[in-house]
């Protein structure tokens, strides 16, 4: 992860792929840094890191005093889901990678990691790179309306055949709800998957009571 003390003047809001801002040689070493997720503090940018799968969870084992491996980078994710109340069975983890359909997580424990973040001292900053509803970044386009607007916090995932709406919600009432929302195997198009998750996120604002 990187902070780029750039300023907001400075940035580029409408390149669709920013220019690496570092890199180093192409072996099983390589981090290329770039792209933007959002501005904050003051004229900061988040930025993200580019990988192979591989390697970040060998950084992770080897930081963490484990083995320098995919496996001991593993380890290290058990062991902080343990800490954050996941439980094993919620999820399987086999690489690194965020688009193999071999790692598996259930919504439940989703949930449960969001609410753990929420309640830690970096809560409140981790909250703030999320893409805002009818703001920025992947919601920019959805949940416009005015009185949507501001009130969800939640970040998109889509694979061929899935898509996922994870966050924080504030309601009607101003309670903050933690959701999770996964559509999987999908056999409609897509945008009509999307409206349907929105419009669950719509009813969780407005305090709506479940439809039996």
């Amino acid at each position: 992860m990187l902070i780029d003390d750039r300023t907001h003047a400075d940035l580029d809001h409408g390149a669709t792929s920013p220019p690496p801002l570092g890199s180093f040689d192409d072996q099983d070493r390589v981090v290329t840094i770039g792209g933007m997720s959002k501005l904050y503090w003051g004229g900061l940018r988040l930025g993200w890191i580019r990988a192979r799968s591989t390697l970040i969870n060998r950084l992770l084992g080897r930081e963490r005093g484990n083995a320098g491996t995919v496996e001991g980078g593993l380890e290290v994710l058990r062991q902080f889901l343990t800490q954050a109340g996941v439980a094993s069975d919620q999820y399987a983890f086999f690489d690194g990678s965020g688009l193999s359909r071999q790692n598996l997580v259930t919504p439940q424990a989703v949930v449960q990691l969001l609410r753990y973040a929420s309640s830690q001292a970096w809560g409140a900053a981790y909250k703030a790179s999320f893409p805002v509803a009818g703001i920025d970044g992947s919601l920019a386009e959805r949940l416009t309306a005015p009185r949507l607007q501001k009130r969800v916090m939640a970040k998109t995932g889509s694979l061929t055949g899935v898509r996922a709406l994870s966050g924080y919600a504030t309601t009607d009432s101003g309670q903050t709800v933690v959701f999770s929302i996964f559509s999987n195997n999908l056999n409609l198009p897509a945008k009509r998957v999307t409206d349907t998750i929105d419009h669950i996120v719509e009813a969780i604002v407005e305090d709506a009571p479940p439809i039996h």
